[in-house]
């Protein structure tokens, strides 16, 4: 294609309905081309063409989620305005989503809580006055409370994680694995997709783990090397003596992965004080990781009676599970240690 056939380059504009615990009272551009900002009057009077017209929602608060598949309605007091450069409005549309994707699940690991939602309202090129405006199908209705005012310093703290999402191949990877556990947590009936969701829970897990340890092994190797040569001599000499030759095999397999800093076990207790994890989230993260292995690591096997402890919350609809509490602890260490 030459030079004469390349499509234009616009600006365009997106505007997003965005709710979540804490929300600035004024408006911050937290990025050159993104800003966050209360609703003002205009659009409180506009807010009910912007909705899907076939719903009629009653709700004790004036605050709540409309969970659509794929994307949720967002009944909230904030606004955020996503620019982007794009060719067509698809494009525009769909890198301003990743931009918000992210932006929201910053927020939700910097402020904790429930998970930040937000729905694209419309969307126009910069230079034209004509606006489209999005919609999708209602399924499940989540009521939330009014947001607290956002502290800097968590805003601050989100936008690092975005940018360590951004530009970390093991913190964007964790945070995709998390972003899906979300995502398929907020299916309505979403109890069959239970073993799908623990597993990317998991997976998030992993990802920072394994993403450390790389690191940590690097630096250790020497070290590394040193015992694994040490403990081959040992095992060598000792066989011959050894009745049980494939137990002893097996139980070597296991210690070399142990000196080499592979097993995921010792590996999380290695990282765990090194990035500041608390002891009784890491114990939770060993026993999630070994829960996975007895009972979902096998094509066929019954999940067992534990995905309640894993997956379940309290009694309010906001409360998170306990795999997400782990998920989010390791992620957002991850980036305030990378990142400091």
């Amino acid at each position: 294609m030459s030079l004469s056939d390349k499509k234009p380059s616009h600006h365009w504009q997106t505007l997003w309905s965005v709710l979540g615990p804490e929300l600035p009272d004024k408006p911050i551009w937290i990025a050159k081309n993104i800003l966050i900002r209360p609703r003002n009057a205009a659009e409180e009077k506009r807010k009910q063409s912007l909705t899907t017209p076939n719903l009629t929602v009653t709700v004790s608060q004036g605050f709540y989620v409309v969970h659509y598949p794929p994307r949720d309605e967002v009944q909230g007091s904030h606004r955020v305005q996503i620019n982007v450069d794009a060719t067509n409005e698809d494009e525009a549309v769909k890198a301003a989503e990743q931009l918000c994707d992210r932006l929201t699940a910053s927020l939700s690991l910097a402020v904790g809580g429930t998970p930040y939602s937000a729905q694209l309202l419309q969307f126009r090129r910069a230079d034209l006055v004509q606006e489209s405006s999005n919609w999708s199908q209602v399924t499940r209705i989540t009521p939330l409370a009014r947001p607290a005012i956002l502290a800097d310093e968590k805003l601050q703290l989100g936008l690092k994680i975005s940018r360590s999402v951004e530009n970390d191949d093991t913190a964007n990877n964790a945070f995709m694995h998390l972003w899906t556990a979300w995502q398929l947590q907020a299916t309505s009936g979403s109890k069959p997709l239970q073993r799908s969701i623990l597993q990317h829970y998991v997976l998030s897990l992993e990802a920072v783990v394994n993403g450390a340890m790389n690191v940590i092994r690097k630096d250790r190797g020497d070290a590394i090397k040193l015992s694994e040569q040490k403990f081959s001599k040992e095992f060598s000499e000792n066989l011959p003596k050894r009745a049980d030759k494939a137990k002893a095999i097996r139980e070597a397999s296991t210690k070399l992965r142990e000196i080499s800093l592979t097993n995921m076990i010792p590996s999380i207790e290695t990282i765990g004080p090194i990035m500041g994890i608390p002891e009784s989230v890491c114990a939770d993260a060993k026993e999630l990781y070994r829960y996975r292995s007895r009972n979902l690591s096998h094509p066929g096997k019954k999940q067992g009676d534990g995905m309640a402890k894993w997956l379940g919350t309290g009694p309010k609809s906001h409360d998170l599970c306990l795999a997400d509490i782990v998920a989010r602890a390791f992620l957002l260490a991850y980036c305030e240690h990378t990142t400091k």
